[in-house]
């Protein structure tokens, strides 16, 4: 869920998520961070959610999502290939 609250000159957007769904940390990334989960971590709000805020500037695009622990890595960054093993 999204909430969204317009201040003077920028827009403070707040994304929840329950509490314990997905297990583990998640931190919202986007461009306005450079894509960095510690930036804005999800904190536990005390009423079963937890949240992270980020202000924006009033009247702009923004790609922004949410990362939780576990998941996926990027397809930019492939796994490196366990060694072939010998012919017997």
């Amino acid at each position: 869920m999204l909430e969204r609250t317009r201040l003077k000159g920028r827009t403070q957007v707040t994304f929840v998520l329950p509490e314990e769904r997905p297990a583990g940390p998640v931190g919202v990334v986007g461009d306005c961070n450079h894509w960095n989960p510690a930036a804005h971590p999800l904190q536990p709000r005390g009423d079963g959610t937890r949240a992270a805020q980020v202000s924006l500037p009033a009247h702009s695009s923004h790609s922004l999502r949410y990362l939780a622990a576990g998941a996926p890595k990027a397809a930019s960054t492939p796994e490196p290939s366990p060694p072939a093993s010998p012919a017997t």
